[in-house]
């Protein structure tokens, strides 16, 4: 194998961030202009102009601005400044956000400076107002400064004087030009749109993602059920001990474990048909889950697997003669299962089918019952690293499964897809970066990920999907991602 080396530096980014930037006008404060002397259009393009922007950098007084803007559009002075007076009287302060700023400063030790451009007669007129001003370790104005967003030598100016490390700082503005131009200096920029969104953004930057994840996991335990597209909530077995597989912690999951060969449904079907078989699927994922399991009753599960393969020597999902059908992803699963127990060999028909599956991309609009290309890939990769204590399989295929992996990194994907992929790709030595942050994004406030169906009902087309488990996904993938941060690893050849 090629052993070339490379070092991920860029990964410093999955760490949070410490040090939150914000904007003063139209984030943490809003006004309005009313029915004034000046139309609200003649407002916005004096405010764009040369001359505004010389008032907000200190360079000419609030009179003389005022002057040469009413000789420039035929206004009064007086008028210009009656409708800014009484437009600073409709101030309102976004409580809500400097509330969570507060909290956040004081739980996460965050560094918080205001950046802003503003006038001195402005700045004046809001340090009045009853705000939490105590929360800013400092505050920067255009017209102190002598300079304004989105000049570059504003932000540069903020970054000397703090020693702030821009990959660590989240600039918050509601002007995109700002965002870009924070951006290029190294900083993580959001575009404020409202504070709800605002609050969700910042705390997926700054928060731990895998702890908050944990968290939900263990506040919801025995609640993870799966729920349909149409809001049906399914109790079944298969997403209960999936959790379990990603996560080793059987507290958080509810099962039932009375029998050998299990259903996909915990207790009676729903959704199909009335009888309901068990299937090899869910069996397979139960037992590569279980600890401390004798090998004699491992034996006895395999040997009754074996009887259910199709004329081609494939193996089937259901323990019933009469249910005659193949998935590429049961495949794997059962694979899996017995290569981990050294009986893989007895399954040469199953593994050549699942590597031609691979090999022809046959994958890519998912499978009967999985709907995602990205969960194939992800099943084969626990084949190659969990099922074969030999590595052989791994020696012979990784490449392979590399080259598909790389092939759909930043493609479209839910937030399950999304930990699917960075987890197969972790699996042969790929950092997904790209789509690591599109995952941390994703993020609720309550620390959970909801976005992702796993597999479908095939006569409805109905999807089932289970935000315990895409939670449980995500969190693993983030962890493993955050694992190789800074350290050399391997890129197997392409």
């Amino acid at each position: 194998m090629d052993t070339r080396q490379r070092t991920f530096s860029s990964l410093e980014s999955l760490s949070s961030c410490n040090i939150l930037i914000v904007d003063i006008g139209d984030v943490l404060l809003s006004w309005s202009l009313g029915q004034n002397s000046v139309s609200p259009k003649i407002i916005k393009e004096m405010r764009s102009s040369s001359l505004w922007n010389d008032f907000e950098r200190g360079r000419i007084s609030q009179q003389k601005c005022y002057e040469m803007l009413g000789s420039r559009f035929d206004i009064l002075a007086t008028d210009i400044a009656r409708t800014f007076s009484e437009a600073r009287t409709t101030v309102r302060i976004e409580t809500q956000l400097f509330h969570y700023i507060r909290a956040l400063k004081d739980k996460q030790g965050l560094a918080v400076y205001a950046m802003s451009n503003i006038s001195r007669e402005d700045y004046n007129y809001i340090r009045a107002l009853n705000i939490d001003w105590d929360v800013f370790d400092g505050i920067f104005t255009s017209f102190s400064a002598g300079l304004r967003k989105p000049d570059l030598s504003f932000f540069h100016k903020v970054i000397s004087e703090t020693g702030i490390n821009p990959p660590k700082a989240v600039f918050v503005d509601d002007k995109l030009d700002n965002v870009i131009v924070a951006q290029s200096t190294g900083m993580r920029g959001i575009v404020f749109h409202d504070p709800n969104q605002i609050i969700r953004a910042i705390t997926n930057l700054v928060c731990d993602p895998v702890e908050r994840a944990r968290r939900f996991l263990r506040q919801n335990v025995g609640l993870h059920h799966s729920v349909t597209s149409t809001g049906v909530i399914i109790h079944e077995n298969f997403a209960q001990y999936l959790i379990l597989d990603l996560t080793g912690d059987k507290s958080l999951i509810k099962v039932w474990e009375k029998r050998d060969f299990l259903n996909f449904f915990k207790e009676k079907a729903q959704m199909t048909t009335e009888t309901f078989p068990a299937d090899l699927d869910t069996t397979a994922i139960r037992w590569s889950t279980e600890k401390n399991v004798s090998l004699t009753d491992l034996d006895f599960i395999m040997d009754e697997m074996l009887q259910y393969c199709n004329d081609d020597g494939i193996i089937q999902v259901y323990f019933d003669h009469e249910r005659v059908r193949v998935d590429p992803i049961v495949c794997v699963n059962v694979l899996a299962f017995f290569y981990m127990h050294g009986r893989g060999e007895e399954l040469r028909s199953t593994l050549a089918w699942v590597v031609s599956v691979l090999t022809t991309r046959a994958f890519l609009d998912g499978t009967r019952y999985y709907k995602s290309a990205d969960a194939f890939l992800y099943f084969f990769s626990r084949l190659l690293s969990f099922g074969d204590t030999t590595r052989r399989l791994y020696r012979k295929y990784a490449s392979l499964l590399s080259e598909r992996l790389r092939e759909r990194i930043g493609s479209q994907g839910d937030s399950l897809e999304l930990g699917m992929r960075i987890l197969a790709c972790a699996s042969v030595h790929i950092i997904d970066t790209l789509d690591t942050e599109r995952l941390r994004e994703r993020q609720n406030l309550d620390g959970s990920w909801e976005d992702g169906w796993i597999y479908r009902f095939v006569q409805t087309g109905i999807y089932i999907g289970n935000k315990g488990l895409t939670t449980a996904f995500a969190m693993r993938a983030i962890e493993t991602a955050s694992l190789y941060r800074g350290k050399p690893i391997l890129i197997p050849p392409s």
